[in-house]
Formats: C-alpha cells, sequence, structure tokens
C-alpha cells in the first residue's frame, strides 16, 4: 500500500514519470525473486517472525529516508 501511494503520487510529475516507471520494471522483473530468495533465506537464520518485523522496520525507515529526501528537493 505505501509503494502504491509513492508510485502514483511520482507519476503526477511528468519529468520523474521515466525514472519512476524504470524502477517499477527493475522491481517487479528482476528484484522480486532475489527478494523471495534472501527473505526466505533470512527467516530460516532468525526465524519468521523476527525476519518480518526486521524487514517491516527496514522498509518504514526506506520508505522515511526516501519521503526526507523528497522534501528537499
Amino acid at each position: 500500500m505505501a509503494f502504491g501511494l509513492i508510485w502514483e503520487t511520482n507519476l503526477q510529475d511528468p519529468e520523474a514519470f521515466r525514472r519512476v516507471a524504470s524502477i517499477g520494471m527493475l522491481g517487479s522483473f528482476a528484484l522480486i525473486p532475489v527478494g523471495y530468495m534472501f527473505t526466505g533465506w533470512f527467516a530460516n537464520a532468525i526465524g519468521g517472525v523476527s525476519a518480518m518485523l526486521t524487514l517491516s522496520l527496514l522498509t518504514l525507515l526506506l520508505i522515511k529516508s526516501a519521503h526526507s529526501d523528497n522534501s528537499k528537493i
């Protein structure tokens, strides 16, 4: 849901459309299998619940970082 909100917001800017679309294609086709492999390994190493909490926190920090970078523009 958070990614969808950021995606739709960035698509409103015509100059950012190409960049946003290319990042979306990269994530959709290239990075999802890598993420599945990493997440499975990570969950096996530290436990499922711990992995979900850790990766959720990482996602929130990345969103906060992206938001603070966009506010400076």
